[in-house]
């Protein structure tokens, strides 16, 4: 409870309305902590503090770009999750590989480009995979793909100042039965085991949509893109990994950025 802690006595205006303006204060500090779907944010800190802004970048595929890049692809859904202390940036594209095609497709390719443009940045999670099991790329090997995202991660440590990133383990593909991605569920089960062993080995955080998702209730009908039931499934899995890797607020040095040199 927020209490005057002295006696109140007699005052002129002036003084009244600066305590009043104390308390009001005090009381919005107090009410920022909570999310707009009433949770309480365990990085809520005071709006004067410059350490309250988490700013995240998204390098992802389609299934992190669509439907619109807007107000209902999951990286918004997230950031929805506590506009006070979020910022995202969701910087995906239709199609992008880990390292295979041209310009933006190529994610190794513009993955140090996206980093500058944001820094600084506290995490980012990137989420590729899927379209690199297209046909049209051979398709690789489990371990083509693999180091490819290796490459990825060694260009955050590289590029990303004191951001951390989080791995996405490729969505599972539905039956799906003609173009590119055609029997290409098959293909994508091993790629998210080596995933999760390479996240391991670099000792960073995964989200493990592969086994979060349910092919029939969180995917389109094409059965590769998500649907709104798994974007928001997406969403909701990333923010409770975000809220395990913070810590609490009277940890955080609020006017020191810091981290560690080794890469």
């Amino acid at each position: 409870m927020l209490t005057l802690h002295e006696p109140v006595h007699f005052l002129d205006g002036s003084m009244v309305f600066r305590r009043f303006k104390k308390l009001t204060a005090a009381l919005k500090t107090k009410a920022s902590s909570r999310n707009y779907d009433g949770s309480v944010s365990t990085w809520a800190q005071s709006s004067t503090d410059s350490g309250s802004l988490k700013r995240i970048m998204v390098f992802g595929d389609s299934n992190a770009f669509r439907p619109d890049n807007n107000n209902t692809c999951w990286p918004s859904l997230l950031e929805n999750k506590d506009p006070l202390h979020l910022k995202v940036f969701n910087e995906s594209c239709d199609g992008r590989t880990t390292r295979y095609d041209i310009g933006e497709f190529n994610g190794l390719r513009v993955i140090a480009s996206t980093l500058a443009a944001h820094a600084p940045l506290d995490y980012v999670v990137v989420m590729l995979g899927t379209n690199d099991v297209k046909s049209k790329y051979g398709p690789p090997s489990v371990a083509d793909i693999v180091s490819g995202m290796g490459q990825i991660l060694h260009v955050i440590d590289l590029h990303g100042g004191c951001a951390k990133p989080i791995l996405l383990t490729p969505p599972p593909l539905g039956n799906v039965t003609s173009g590119e991605l055609a029997s290409a569920q098959s293909r994508i089960p091993p790629v998210a085991a080596e995933y999760r062993s390479l996240a391991i080995n670099r000792d960073i955080r995964i989200v493990d949509i592969h086994t979060i998702l349910d092919v029939v209730t969180d995917l389109e009908s094409d059965k590769i893109h998500l649907n709104a039931s798994g974007r928001q499934n997406v969403a909701d899995a990333v923010w409770t990994n975000l809220q395990e890797m913070t810590p609490p607020p009277e940890h955080i040095a609020p006017s020191v950025r810091t981290c560690s040199a080794e890469l």
